[in-house]
């Protein structure tokens, strides 16, 4: 699958690596030192940029869109989902958690789905009110 993540293992173990990798912290910290200018898109152009880069011959599923969207806000503004839960697993990990705090009970579906059929060794960690 093109939206599957290719996660990071800590040495001899199945555990996920929380900690963000070094490439990361550079796009986190050349974040912090730019100003933000432009207002957040729409959550509708959002969709409409993440479905701009799936090739035609490829299904878009709401995985696949949510995988590809990029972040609005935050540290890591401007990377995919999908680059996020390779990149900073923690981060996304507590992203997830607080939308869904944010939404209860009304969480977003499509990213719980997408997170538990990829991420099944954070989703257990996560409160057992997460969707999976």
């Amino acid at each position: 699958m093109a939206h599957r993540p290719k996660f990071r293992y800590l040495a001899r173990s199945n555990c996920l690596q929380l900690e963000p990798i070094q490439v990361a912290h550079s796009v986190a910290a050349a974040n912090k030192r730019k100003t933000v200018t432009t207002p957040a898109i729409s959550p509708d152009e959002v969709e409409a940029q993440a479905r701009a880069t799936i090739p035609a011959r490829q299904q878009a599923t709401p995985q696949l869109i949510l995988a590809r969207s990029e972040l609005q806000f935050g540290q890591y503004r401007g990377q995919t989902f999908q680059w996020l839960l390779e990149h900073a697993v923690g981060y996304a990990a507590g992203l997830i958690d607080s939308v869904q705090k944010e939404l209860q009970p009304e969480v977003d579906t499509h990213c719980a789905s997408f997170v538990s059929m990829h991420w099944p060794s954070v989703t257990c960690r996560m409160p057992s009110t997460f969707d999976r």
